[in-house]
């Protein structure tokens, strides 16, 4: 929720190397496009967390995760690094300060949550 009342979405489609925002206004009936924020590739895993209505967070399938300032104020934060684990990486978020969670899990091993600092 934005400090407006609106909401804040973002989302990837197929084939596609951006995160498209959109954002839906008390003054609005429907969502509208807000803006686009390009990916290193088409062809990565990427889940996508707003950490505030100001903040992207995104992580990749290597568990790297990069934060976006949204108003353009601050740049963007490289969270954390790729990883060389043979887990693949579901997703993560901020927990406040520069703690993160990322989510993980590999062939036959059941899900793990980690917890850490970034960089």
């Amino acid at each position: 929720r934005t400090a407006t009342g609106g909401y804040r979405a973002a989302c990837t489609f197929d084939g596609e190397d951006s995160v498209v925002l959109f954002e839906l206004t008390p003054e609005l009936s429907e969502w509208a496009p807000a803006g686009e924020i390009g990916l290193p590739s088409a062809d990565i895993d990427v889940t996508l967390s707003l950490s505030n209505p100001e903040q992207l967070v995104i992580t990749m399938g290597d568990g790297s995760m990069i934060k976006r300032d949204l108003t353009g104020k601050h740049q963007t934060k490289q969270m954390t690094d790729p990883t060389s684990s043979p887990s693949k990486f579901h997703g993560g978020c901020c927990m406040g300060g520069n703690k993160i969670a990322q989510l993980s899990s590999g062939m036959g091993m059941l899900p793990k949550l980690h917890l850490s600092h970034s960089h």
